[in-house]
């Protein structure tokens, strides 16, 4: 793969609304314009061998405060612990969690590095695991919007039909050089980071996704034959051969919707028709659906579609803003993507 690497993984992918937007919309101009905060979903338990630190983050990454929390804390990296990386050019919030057996937690909040700082800590009986949080809250600021009544209208439909639950672009590295890590790593040469291992094939099992649902989505989102659908708000997933009015009834409640493969080793959970189409997109990528099997990944499902909760936005002069929540493992700019152009 070269210079299209992210043409194909996010760029090129259908629109939900059938087209690109008509406006556009200047994003990320400042790091206050991109504010994300993670929703556990429960407390800390108050007591344990785990310090649990909820940081504000300005400008910094995830891994930057990891290492500083581990010199301050005179702890391993391997003992710290979060739920998820969060973006550098952004405000944060997230917990990070670090192993103290036997020890007094020190008071750390307050300011620990240059636009990071502790708001909050707490003893629990765990440590933090990536994919803990329950979902992620958003505040967003899109500046100088062309037009506003099309984003607007955008808005609305998405609120009422939601948007593609693609992986964002960051997914795949700048310029798509996890594609590229992921390519070379599959062709045999040797990545001595476990991080970035896991990235090269976080990218190409991304990049498989994400082709699959595009075509879903260009097709117009209509059930098959052999579709695999996944019950709302779980993992947990069934096949229907046929599709018969309880179906279609269930899909407009809610209760149930269509899923993606991520690829790996093991039998797709589709058949027939909805399986043909699966195994179609995915044959054009074979290197990267082979190198997955061959790295050991497992078959799993990811739904087709992303609904923002708790979805608002307000009129600010020129700037539009959104305040929305979406689940663990979802892009916020997979929903900004339906609604303007822009630019990371």
């Amino acid at each position: 793969m070269n210079h299209l690497d992210l043409e194909l993984a996010w760029h090129s992918l259908a629109y939900r609304l059938g087209q690109k937007p008509s406006a556009e919309a200047n994003f990320k101009v400042k790091p206050e314009d991109f504010f994300v905060d993670e929703v556990m979903g429960f407390e800390p338990d108050g007591e344990g061998e785990h310090l649990w630190l909820q940081i504000r983050k300005k400008d910094a990454n995830t891994a930057d405060v990891i290492t500083r929390l581990s010199g301050l804390l005179k702890a391993s990296p391997k003992v710290i612990g979060h739920s998820g990386l969060k973006d550098r050019w952004a405000v944060t919030q997230q917990w990070i969690s670090v192993q103290l057996p036997g020890q007094d937690a020190p008071d750390l909040r307050g300011e620990i590095a240059p636009g990071v700082e502790v708001i909050a800590q707490q003893r629990h009986s765990k440590k933090l695991r990536p994919g803990t949080h329950k979902a992620n809250r958003f505040e967003i600021r899109l500046r100088q919007v062309s037009d506003m009544a099309a984003a607007e209208e955008a808005l609305r439909t998405v609120a009422q039909r939601g948007a593609p639950n693609y992986f964002g672009s960051q997914r795949f590295g700048h310029g798509g050089k996890n594609l590229l890590q992921a390519q070379a790593l599959f062709a045999g040469k040797r990545i001595k980071s476990r991080n970035q291992k896991s990235m090269a094939l976080s990218a190409a099992r991304s990049l498989l996704f994400n082709r699959v649902a595009s075509k879903r989505i260009e097709s117009g989102v209509q059930p098959l034959a052999g579709e695999c659908f996944m019950l709302s708000g779980t993992r947990s997933y069934f096949t229907a051969d046929q599709i018969d009015d309880t179906i279609v009834d269930r899909l407009t409640s809610g209760d149930i919707q269509y899923s993606v493969p991520l690829w790996g080793k093991g039998e797709l959970s589709s058949s027939s028709d909805a399986q043909l189409i699966e195994q179609e997109v995915v044959a054009e990528f074979a290197e990267f659906a082979d190198g997955l099997v061959a790295q050991g990944l497992k078959q799993e499902r990811r739904p087709l579609m992303i609904h923002p909760q708790q979805f608002s936005w307000q009129q600010q002069g020129d700037d539009l803003l959104l305040s929305f929540q979406l689940p663990t493992g979802c892009y916020a700019t997979a929903v900004l993507r339906e609604v303007v152009r822009f630019q990371e």
